[in-house]
């Protein structure tokens, strides 16, 4: 047998080539993990299991990356995406909510000139061939909500102003209104009701900004600023209503490709996520949409990306995709929409099934809908992250 000792420096200089015997190294990172979670409140199986994939993809300290940041994995996704770190700062925000904090803000110091937050962060290059949905302030809320390190006026202070620049970019970028450019730019890729065109007009994305403007309006108070509090509250209730306005038919919501602006149907879970404005719709438009994710989405492992009798429906390792596939953020998002509407049984059948995916296919970048078995990526953060959630 034999050992291989890597070692890191910062230097093209003489290397410090010190180190521990193997045993040793072993026991610091034991006890190291150990401290992790216990500080994560990690006492089963599974959820140690899933507190390790968070802990072993925390990177440290290094060019872009100023504190440490939690990538989505560390093998072909080692990097930090623009919306996936909501959902890394979400599982640890209870136990470490100064690592949570800086998650988001690492994608925040990486905002181009005009607001538009990059595809992704790596210590040496931000990526801009994308951006992400808005679901930072959605998440943020929930932030706030488990750890009252989020509600101080330090943190918001710092927080504010990006989330202002995001906002009037997505409003005002392209073509005067709220756009997504590629299915990419949604984060549900592949989905279905990109089928026909890939720019889009969704009822989704105008909710997330909505809740965006919300949550502005509560921090520009929080920070005595008056007049932004009025004005984003005016935009709270503009964009939500248009949530029901533009895109309800009186049945079901649908899209609006930017080809032909005419209603484009598919039986895509994405543009359901408009459910986080449910107080918005008007009662038949909530309770139809809720009764359609009980009747057509929500199965044994959570609530998946297509609906069950969709003839685009797929099951598989990696042609499902958004297509078919279960996803850690969604599970969040539908779990938190259907708990602020007072479905409280639908909330924790979303939670309790997608973690029961956990146990079976591992923190994988998502899960299959029928078995639970893991998909695509191993090890994924995101999907850790949601043992804690």
């Amino acid at each position: 047998g034999f050992e291989i000792i890597i070692f890191k420096t910062k230097s093209i200089g003489t290397a410090d080539f010190r180190c521990p015997s193997f045993e040793e190294c072993c026991k610091l990172k034991r006890s190291d993990f150990k401290i992790w979670c216990d500080k994560m409140n990690a006492q089963s199986e599974i959820e140690k299991e899933t507190a390790f994939v968070l802990w072993q993809n925390i990177a440290a300290p290094l060019g872009l990356y100023k504190q440490e940041a939690i990538l989505c994995n560390k093998t072909h996704m080692n990097a930090v995406w623009g919306w996936d770190n909501c959902f890394h700062a979400l599982g640890v925000a209870k136990a470490f909510p100064k690592l949570a904090f800086y998650q988001l803000m690492l994608i925040f110091e990486n905002a181009d000139e005009n607001g538009a937050l990059p595809d992704s962060v790596t210590p040496y290059k931000v990526e801009f061939g994308f951006t992400k949905p808005p679901v930072h302030s959605f998440i943020y809320e929930m932030l706030m909500e488990r750890n009252s390190f989020f509600c101080e006026k330090e943190q918001i202070e710092k927080i504010y102003k990006p989330l202002c620049d995001n906002f009037k970019w997505w409003i005002s970028a392209r073509l005067n209104a709220p756009v997504y450019w590629h299915g990419n730019e949604s984060g549900a890729d592949n989905a279905t009701c990109f089928d026909k065109f890939s720019s889009v007009k969704s009822p989704d994305l105008y909710a997330m900004l909505s809740y965006t403007a919300k949550m502005l309006s509560k921090f520009a108070g929080m920070l005595d600023k008056k007049a932004e509090s009025e004005y984003y509250l005016k935009k709270y209730y503009e964009l939500g209503k248009n949530v029901e306005a533009m895109f309800f038919d009186g049945e079901r919501f649908f899209v609006i490709p930017t080809d032909d602006f005419k209603p484009f149907y598919s039986k895509s879970l994405l543009p359901l996520q408009c459910l986080v404005v449910s107080e918005l719709l008007s009662n038949k438009c909530k309770e139809k949409t809720f009764e359609l994710l009980e009747n057509e989405f929500i199965g044994d492992y959570g609530i998946t990306s297509e609906a069950f009798t969709s003839e685009k429906h797929v099951d598989g390792q990696w042609n499902s995709y958004w297509r078919g596939s279960v996803w850690g953020c969604q599970q969040v998002i539908f779990a938190e929409a259907a708990k602020k509407a007072g479905y409280l049984h639908m909330a924790k059948k979303i939670a309790d099934g997608y973690k029961k995916s956990l146990e079976i296919g591992g923190s994988a970048e998502n899960s299959n809908s029928v078995n639970g078995s893991g998909n695509c990526a191993k090890a994924f953060s995101w999907s850790a992250a949601v043992m804690f959630y």
